[in-house]
């Protein structure tokens, strides 16, 4: 593997070097910003491999919050759904809230059955993450899927548990699983490639459209945006939503 990224923390002691890969090294004070704050982000990028990028990113702001976010986007050669994890916790672990999602590229019925069904496998096996999930994170059915594992909770004891581990662990080793199972597209593919392994018959541009359109959502609505603005600012919020988070200066189609 070769980490493409190093990691960054704003906030703290560094350089101010910022561009389109790395996205702003250090906020941009403004504002009500809480000093106390950092966030730390890493992406890694595999040649070959089943994953064009994994980006992974930690908010530390004391006791008022903590939260770890991770993505898996696969190559533009995979129809794969991409991997979400979320754990955030507020108010010193008073309020806990989980989410392990397969973000789905279409909600087609033969789509969901293939790719989705082992994940509601694994669901069926812990009660404690079949909870409501909340309309404020995951409020579109476009990308989240319904079999998405989301727990609330309100003693910090639950992140010592086993069983949570257990079901990080399992959701991630079925999620290679799959990627080292299905086929590729060729570079030039066209619709109805070995339909037999990739059942949607669509192309790599397509894929790329769809996680594009995921990303472009995400930009436009994921309430992260609003607690690192607060943290950091808002221009240092958007820059890093955009530049680092969810790619949409860089995107360009025509690269694929």
């Amino acid at each position: 593997e070769e980490e493409e990224e190093e990691e960054e923390k704003a906030g703290a002691a560094g350089d101010d070097r910022d561009d389109a890969t790395h996205g702003p090294r250090k906020p941009i004070r403004q504002g009500n910003v809480k000093a106390d704050a950092r966030v730390g982000s890493v992406c890694f990028r595999t040649k070959g491999s089943e994953f064009r990028r994994v980006r992974l990113e930690y908010l530390d702001a004391g006791p008022r919050a903590q939260i770890l976010n991770a993505l898996f986007y696969p190559d533009y050669s995979l129809e794969l759904p991409m991997l979400g994890i979320d754990l955030l916790s507020f108010n010193s672990g008073k309020r806990i809230l989980i989410g392990i999602d397969y973000h789905p590229l279409t909600q087609d019925d033969d789509y969901i059955s293939k790719y989705i069904e082992p994940l509601q496998m694994i669901k069926n096996d812990f009660p404690e993450l079949q909870g409501e999930i909340s309309q404020k994170i995951y409020d579109s059915f476009e990308f989240f899927s319904p079999a998405i594992l989301f727990g609330r909770f309100e003693d910090p004891k639950i992140l010592e548990e086993e069983r949570i581990m257990s079901a990080y662990k399992r959701v991630l080793e079925e999620y290679l699983r799959m990627a080292s199972s299905f086929s590729k597209l060729p570079r030039r593919s066209r619709g109805g490639f070995n339909r037999g392994r990739n059942i949607t018959g669509q192309t790599r541009e397509w894929i790329a459209q769809r996680q594009h359109a995921y990303n472009r959502y995400n930009f436009e609505n994921d309430p992260a945006a609003g607690i690192f603005a607060s943290n950091f600012g808002k221009e240092w919020s958007d820059r890093f939503m955009s530049e680092f988070l969810f790619e949409i200066p860089s995107h360009n189609i025509s690269m694929i």
